[in-house]
């Protein structure tokens, strides 16, 4: 579903507000890209993570995620689905559009912060996963990109995706990743792995 631009933009303060709650009496920034990585650590070291590899090649369309629009219809299982102000191109001059998709409220809480993170880039993988029989289309993933510092957002990404992609790509993670913009199938993966 699609709307005009000119949709006034409803606050999520609140979830905002407790997404930051995590990093009270930490010295690391959380509103920024190091906050967000602080933040999406995992309390349980010992959790088995599918390859990283795996969540960003099932992407089936890129965005980069400007804006939450408005929002917070809890579907389940932690996800929400939200009007999100998106563009199918990195450019900044690229035209925008208002879309509902599906994503993980932890994810959201961190997507709110990034958007607001000055030369920042909140770049996200799209798509339907198989077993769904939701009408919207998921956020897979979601990750933000400022200078050479890279954080996927959500519940756990720094250990199930930032680590492991930063450890398969290096220094060019941020680079592979700017690559990967609107690559799908074959192509994604021989990029990403």
């Amino acid at each position: 579903m699609t709307r005009p631009n000119g949709v006034v933009r409803s606050s999520l303060l609140l979830v905002a507000v407790v997404a930051v709650g995590g990093l009270a009496g930490c010295s690391i920034e959380p509103d920024s890209v190091d906050g967000l990585r602080e933040r999406a650590k995992c309390p349980d070291s010992h959790v088995d993570y599918a390859p990283a590899a795996e969540y960003i090649v099932s992407t089936q369309r890129w965005v980069v995620i400007e804006e939450i629009v408005s929002g917070l219809d809890v579907v389940e299982d932690g996800h929400v689905v939200v009007d999100l102000r998106t563009r199918d191109r990195l450019s900044p001059t690229a035209p925008s559009l208002i879309e509902s998709l599906r994503v993980h409220s932890t994810t959201l809480g961190s997507a709110e912060i990034a958007t607001g993170i000055a030369g920042a880039v909140v770049i996200a993988g799209i798509g339907r996963p198989e077993e769904s029989a939701a009408r919207s289309d998921w956020v897979l993933f979601a990750a933000v990109v400022q200078d050479e510092s890279l954080a996927f957002l959500g519940s756990c990404q720094t250990e199930g995706l930032t680590e492991p992609f930063e450890a398969q790509h290096g220094t060019d993670a941020v680079a592979v990743l700017r690559r990967a913009f609107g690559l799908t199938g074959d192509e994604l993966r021989a990029l990403v792995g």
